[in-house]
């Protein structure tokens, strides 16, 4: 029976990783945005604003090329460059109020289509899902293998 709920479990994360990346795939290509883009705004919206040569750093490339990003960024409106207090060089970046909304809805795209999944399900149906993800949810969190 391991076997069978490893496997099972397996599928699942497969299926859901295929699907929320494809929605999110559809999402950057609707709104003309790049993945590299994404990324970047990612960092911007959950660590605020930041200096263009850590963000080289993040995103592991050289400066000149997150300077070329940041510039085609600006011009889009996703990003602003600002200089940093004290040092006119430094130039800091932020994300516009319209990159915020692309990665708000960006993160949407992803996890929309269990809702939609799961509302297609009968409200018994929906009961024992929410019941058995319960249950999965206290098992995967304690975050250690219990001993036996």
């Amino acid at each position: 029976m391991l076997a069978e709920i490893s496997n099972e479990l397996k599928t699942l994360f497969s299926i859901t990783l295929k699907q929320s990346m494809d929605n999110f795939q559809k999402y950057l290509q609707q709104n003309d945005v790049t993945p590299t883009q994404m990324n970047m705004m990612i960092h911007l919206y959950y660590m605020g604003s930041c200096e263009i040569t850590r963000m080289s750093g993040l995103m592991e490339t050289n400066k000149s090329a997150v300077s070329q990003l940041v510039d085609r960024m600006v011009n889009q409106g996703l990003l602003e460059r600002t200089e940093v207090p004290g040092d006119r060089r430094l130039r800091e970046l932020h994300l516009t109020d319209y990159g915020k909304k692309l990665v708000e809805g960006g993160l949407r795209a992803r996890q929309e289509w269990f809702e939609v999944v799961c509302a297609s399900q009968p409200v018994e149906r929906q009961k024992e899902i929410y019941q058995a993800l319960c249950l999965f949810n206290r098992i995967f969190s304690t975050g250690a293998i219990e001993s036996r």
